[in-house]
């Protein structure tokens, strides 16, 4: 039979390396975490510093401090909205424009920026082409145009929903038949109605951009010498269809025109 003080002194040798392993991983979670703390305070002075810059009117070191936090890998409508203007008060529209519209998919109703994005808008040599779209469906595009992504979803899951609730009532109420089938086909109609827009603001979402260049001639195929095929002014906006090597990008227009423009010239709004 064992001695008590043997079973103790087996319990301490086993656990001993893991309270060890565990101080040591305790020790540099801390670490990590005074680290991040550092360097989000330091990533905060560099955001107050490049805002005292613009308020003193020097709008180069004021881009230059806040794409460099952008380069660090931070991100925030706040940021992207000085960074638009302090492009928009150099006279950069296209890069003005680009960062107004990262800032407008997350907070769409913001007066301020709806106001400096429409001032940067007419400033453009050229606005983007106007699409044909009927009063009815133009009315619900600017409806999704003022929400957040989250929010667009959240709207057309409850309308899917009133919708499915409405159909399956109609079938055990038959007093009120009627007057559920009519309010469902209503809710039907709408939920219809919210699918191109919902379907364009995906589509934005994953490959819209500006383009930054003063101007871009889009040529028919990925060659230099090849024909051109329009040409693209500073801020307007395209469909990213593919990137290829050599620095050629195939662009579509929001009225449907195809056409290839070197890399350099556009950016992506989510990147």
């Amino acid at each position: 039979m064992l001695s008590t003080s043997l079973i103790k002194k087996d319990f301490v040798n086993k656990i001993m390396p893991l309270a060890r392993l565990s101080m040591i991983l305790c020790l540099f979670l801390f670490c990590c975490g005074a680290a991040a703390a550092d360097e989000r305070s330091a990533l905060e002075d560099e955001f107050y510093k490049a805002n005292s810059y613009y308020e003193a009117g020097n709008y180069k070191d004021a881009i230059g401090l806040y794409e460099t936090i952008l380069a660090s890998g931070i991100s925030s409508p706040n940021l992207h909205y000085n960074l638009g203007n302090s492009y928009l008060e150099s006279g950069q529209i296209g890069s003005a424009i680009l960062h107004y519209r990262k800032a407008i998919f997350y907070m769409p109703r913001d007066s301020g920026l709806r106001t400096n994005y429409k001032y940067a808008l007419s400033m453009m040599k050229q606005r983007d082409p106007n699409i044909s779209m009927h009063s009815l469906l133009r009315i619900v595009n600017g409806l999704f145009d003022m929400m957040t992504i989250g929010e667009s979803y959240l709207l057309f899951g409850l309308l899917y929903l009133a919708f499915a609730l409405l159909f399956a009532a109609s079938r055990f109420v038959p007093r009120y038949r009627l007057a559920v089938d009519i309010l469902a086909v209503f809710f039907f109609v709408i939920l219809v109605l919210t699918i191109l827009p919902l379907s364009n603001k995906i589509n934005d979402l994953d490959r819209e951009g500006v383009i930054i260049s003063q101007i871009a001639d889009a040529k028919i195929a990925p060659l230099d010498d090849a024909a051109s095929g329009f040409p693209m002014y500073e801020g307007m906006r395209a469909y990213i269809l593919k990137k290829m090597e050599f620095g050629w990008v195939k662009i579509k227009r929001p009225d449907g025109k195809i056409g290839w423009i070197k890399d350099k010239d556009i950016k992506a709004v989510c990147e």
